[in-house]
């Protein structure tokens, strides 16, 4: 009797033990996160947002060609990515309040160009991009130089006796021509002797009477002349004891080292 009821309680024990381990496999393979997955919902992996890197700051001429890359931008995740370039930050072109958002260009290497215009300028370009759920930007700064034509002046002389009705010799010297129009106010002179030390200096539209013993004439009437240096225009310089044959006539534009145009007095 007592060996039957051994066995009956090892069979319900047994029993027990079952029930225990098929729940217990049932929890670990089926019943571990909400959706069934098996997985803690804290473990989930989230996708992280894209690394944008539009490059260096450049500096490039107007009117011309350049290449903007964003191949160091990134994701973290090692998902693909799409590029967005908005060539001007200050410029909202597609009109949704947004000024840095515009699809001027798309692509992870672009090519673009600004316009000439009248100065240098600054423009902010913005690289957005999207892994198809998430955003990141960056900015590039491209400086668009406007090169000028160097300003060229070419002059001639001539000699004048000290005949009628001349009361004096004097040196004419002419601007055949000039590659810019510019105001005769932004012009200075110089005058050096042969052996290169300046002897007299001024502005242009000064000329007339610099001292008593050295004139240096503008022929045109400088009340009159205001306007644009052209190919009209005759400076006279007397000759005398200090203005002589060899002598150099120096123009020059605003604050440059270098003289637009320069003549040497000759007989």
């Amino acid at each position: 009797m007592e060996r039957g009821m051994d066995l009956k309680k090892a069979v319900i024990v047994g029993a027990v033990v079952l029930v225990i381990l098929v729940g217990g496999a049932y929890l670990l393979f089926f019943g571990g996160g909400e959706d069934g997955s098996g997985k803690d919902d804290q473990n989930i992996e989230k996708n992280r947002s894209p690394v944008a890197d539009a490059g260096r700051d450049i500096t490039v001429k107007a009117g011309e060609l350049f290449n903007l890359s964003g191949w160091d931008s990134s994701d973290p995740d090692g998902d693909p990515l799409s590029y967005y370039w908005d060539m001007d930050a200050g410029t909202d072109s597609n009109s949704d309040g947004i000024n840095d958002n515009d699809r001027d260009r798309e692509g992870v290497n672009i090519t673009y160009s600004y316009p000439i215009t009248g100065s240098t300028t600054t423009y902010i370009v913005t690289l957005n991009v999207s892994d198809g759920d998430k955003w990141d930007t960056s900015t590039v700064r491209v400086t668009v130089i406007v090169e000028e034509e160097p300003l060229t002046v070419s002059m001639s002389c001539r000699y004048e006796a000290g005949y009628p009705p001349l009361i004096e010799a004097q040196f004419i010297l002419s601007v055949d021509s000039v590659s810019r129009n510019e105001s005769f106010t932004e012009f200075h002179f110089t005058l050096e002797d042969p052996e290169g030390d300046t002897i007299r200096q001024g502005a242009v539209l000064d000329l007339i009477n610099l001292s008593t013993d050295a004139e240096i004439r503008y022929i045109d009437n400088p009340l009159t002349s205001m306007g644009e240096i052209d190919g009209g225009d005759v400076f006279t310089l007397k000759e005398n004891q200090e203005i002589v044959e060899g002598c150099v006539f120096k123009l020059y534009y605003l604050n440059e080292l270098d003289p637009a145009g320069e003549v040497e007095l000759a007989k």
